[in-house]
C-alpha cells in the first residue's frame, strides 16, 4: 500500500469507528448501493465529524454526502433534476417533509438584489402543492433511519437515473 491509500484507509476506519451501531446497516447499504452504481467517494474531516462524499464518475458534481456526527448520521442529497420528479416528494413520510420544509431558502432565488459569486443556485420545487426555494445545500438534508431509508434509496436511484441519461 502507498501512502495515499494508507491515508484514505486510515480516514474510512475512522468513519466506520464513529458509526453508532444503529446506523451502521443503514450507512452500509446506502455505501454499497452507491458504489455499485460507479459512484466514487472522498472522505473528509472537519471541526464537527467526518462526511463522505459521492458522485457519478461520468458526472462533475457531487450526488451525495453522507454527514457523520457524534450521535446522528445525515444524508444531503444534491437533487440537480429535483423538478423533473418533484412529485416524489409527496409520498416522504411526513419528517423527511418537515426537514426539507425547514431547510434554509435559497438567498439567490428568493433575493434579486442578492449576489454571491461563489454561491450555487439551489432548487425551486412544488411539494404538496406549494412552491419552495431552497438552499442546494441544505434542502434534501435527511435522518439515517428506519422510516427514511427506502426513500432515501429512492430519492438516489431517480437522481442518478436522470444523470446516466444526461451523461450518455
Amino acid at each position: 500500500m502507498n501512502e495515499i491509500t494508507n491515508k484514505e484507509a486510515e480516514k474510512l476506519l475512522r468513519v466506520v469507528n464513529v458509526i453508532n451501531a444503529n446506523f451502521y446497516e443503514f450507512v452500509k447499504d446506502i455505501n454499497n448501493f452507491l458504489l455499485e452504481n460507479d459512484c466514487k467517494y472522498s472522505i473528509k474531516e472537519n471541526k464537527n465529524g467526518l462526511s463522505v462524499s459521492y458522485r457519478l464518475s461520468n458526472f462533475k458534481k457531487s450526488l451525495a454526502k453522507l454527514i457523520f456526527k457524534k450521535t446522528t448520521v445525515k444524508i444531503c442529497i444534491y437533487a440537480e433534476h429535483i423538478k423533473i420528479y418533484e412529485e416524489f416528494l409527496n409520498i416522504l413520510p411526513d419528517a423527511m417533509k418537515r426537514s426539507v420544509k425547514k431547510s434554509a431558502i435559497c438567498k439567490g432565488l428568493t433575493d434579486l438584489s442578492y449576489v454571491n459569486l461563489r454561491c450555487k443556485k439551489g432548487y425551486t420545487f412544488l411539494m404538496d402543492d406549494e412552491t419552495y426555494k431552497k438552499c442546494r445545500y441544505k434542502a434534501f438534508v435527511f435522518s439515517l433511519n428506519e422510516e427514511n431509508h427506502k426513500y432515501i434509496k429512492d430519492f438516489l436511484k431517480k437522481e442518478i437515473e436522470l444523470i446516466e441519461k444526461e451523461t450518455v
